[in-house]
């Protein structure tokens, strides 16, 4: 090598990258237009590392950024998994929590079913030794006519009257026990389809007697045409028992007029509409709504609960309960069921 023109070339930051020169055998002594050759080559080459470094940049940026944004949506899943983690656990113990509620209010009902059976010890007594005592009188007259006593031959055809009647009195207690089981047992609220006439004359069968004790007038008029309604039989008649009760209760007092109490069933709107409806000494309008809240009450050994959980009841069926002051004496509670 006798002759040599370079010149370095480098990238954009300004390190060497290397270097474009000519060599030759002989001496030379290079242009002005050669070396404006050899630098435009070194310029191209320039140029094209800059592009690469540029990309190369761009790239190491890119990569830094997906690095920082895949950091941060880590601890932003990490986050959510742990906030989800947290309402999974709170929706659980929410659940435990109302699992619990509703079965102390179903609890809680059923005592108030049982303390409502109590008051009512006496009727429940008479409900069912009336029809056991006609056994006991139609069993003694059957053994009379088959023995002939007061005729000369056994007179069959009244003793089997005598037997059908110790039947259906032996029904009749039957079903007063029946319905009394199924009162006290702890319903789970399920509905069935039921006819809300059966489910009243059910409940009045087991009151009229404890009405007609304290001189209470008891009238139904209950409409023919009314349509099936989903619902829980137990539940429901729960819910009529603390409305008899507690106008029985406003009835007490009255003595200037006879104690009239009438139960009512009409259709409404594609479902049914109950009353029980009392001329007793009436609620006063601005306490027609506390006395739903629990613990309030009027009575002196009242619990104050009756009302309170038969609106849960009503609206737990979809319905409303209310309390409507009449035009005259007295106070009216309604609901509806679909």
């Amino acid at each position: 090598m006798i002759s040599y023109l370079g010149f370095p070339i480098r990238w954009p930051d300004g390190k060497p990258f290397g270097t474009i020169c000519v060599l030759d055998r002989k001496t030379n002594s290079y242009s002005e237009k050669y070396r404006r050759l050899i630098t435009q080559f070194r310029d191209i080459v320039e140029i094209h590392l800059e592009v690469i470094y540029t990309e190369a940049k761009r790239r190491q940026e890119l990569e830094r950024l997906v690095d920082e944004r895949t950091a941060l949506l880590q601890v932003a899943v990490e986050q959510r998994i742990e906030a989800n983690n947290r309402v999974l656990s709170e929706m659980t113990q929410r659940e435990q929590i109302e699992e619990s509620l509703l079965k102390a209010q179903g609890d809680l009902a059923r005592i108030s079913r049982i303390t409502a059976i109590g008051e009512l010890a006496a009727t429940i007594a008479h409900e069912v030794n009336q029809p056991l005592f006609g056994v006991l009188a139609n069993g003694t007259a059957c053994l009379r006519w088959l023995a002939g006593v007061e005729v000369s031959s056994p007179n069959l055809a009244e003793a089997r009257q005598a037997v059908e009647r110790m039947i259906r009195d032996g029904r009749r207690a039957g079903d007063v026990i029946s319905r009394l089981r199924n009162f006290f047992t702890a319903s789970g609220g399920e509905k069935t389809s039921l006819k809300i006439n059966e489910v009243v004359e059910g409940i009045v069968m087991l009151v009229r007697h404890e009405l007609d004790r304290n001189h209470v007038l008891l009238r139904t008029d209950l409409s023919e045409r009314l349509a099936i309604v989903q619902g829980d039989s137990v539940q429901l008649q729960q819910v009529l028992l603390n409305l008899i009760l507690n106008a029985a209760d406003a009835l007490a007092d009255v003595i200037d007029r006879p104690r009239e109490l009438t139960i009512v069933t009409r259709p409404e709107s594609g479902g049914v509409r109950v009353e029980v409806k009392d001329n007793g000494v009436g609620i006063e309008k601005e306490k027609l709504e506390s006395i739903f809240q629990p613990f309030y009450t009027t009575k002196t050994n009242g619990m104050g609960l009756g009302l309170s959980i038969s609106r849960s009841i009503i609206e737990d069926h979809g319905g409303q309960l209310i309390a409507q002051p009449n035009n005259g004496p007295g106070t009216t509670f309604c609901f509806t069921l679909t």
